[in-house]
């Protein structure tokens, strides 16, 4: 079986995983390149339970532009996002892509592409979603 490992910055906060990503994506929604200070986001999907947190976080929701709610666990230290769960998925854990010590495979899933920064090429084979 895998492992992966997530810290954040401070090493306050550390995260690890026992299993393989479900899926990798590239995210181009507004909440994500905010969230990123990038032009997309990347990130893989987990099984929760398959997560074993340590450390003290903190929760912040939004509202996708999906419309779904999102929480975001945090270090309460230095703000690293740890981790994030989507409520229309409630059995899954969302890992922003930097945060892993891992290499991932590569993103098989593109997503909100209608926001796609217009210099951006993507390459590999992956499903585009809009």
């Amino acid at each position: 079986m895998s492992q992966y490992h997530v810290r954040c910055e401070c090493g306050g906060v550390s995260l690890t995983i026992h299993g393989q990503p479900l899926r990798v994506s590239v995210c181009h929604c507004l909440a994500c390149r905010r969230r990123t200070g990038s032009v997309m986001s990347v990130q893989a999907r987990f099984l929760a339970a398959d997560l074993q947190l340590q450390g003290e976080t903190r929760e912040y929701t939004r509202l996708a532009d999906s419309g779904n709610a999102i929480r975001q666990l945090f270090c309460s230290r230095c703000a690293g996002i740890i981790c994030y769960y989507n409520s229309a998925l409630p059995t899954l854990a969302i890992v922003p892509a930097g945060m892993l010590a891992e290499a991932l495979p590569p993103p098989d899933v593109s997503v909100y592409e209608c926001r796609k920064a217009g210099w951006l090429s993507l390459c590999g084979d992956m499903q585009h979603l809009d």
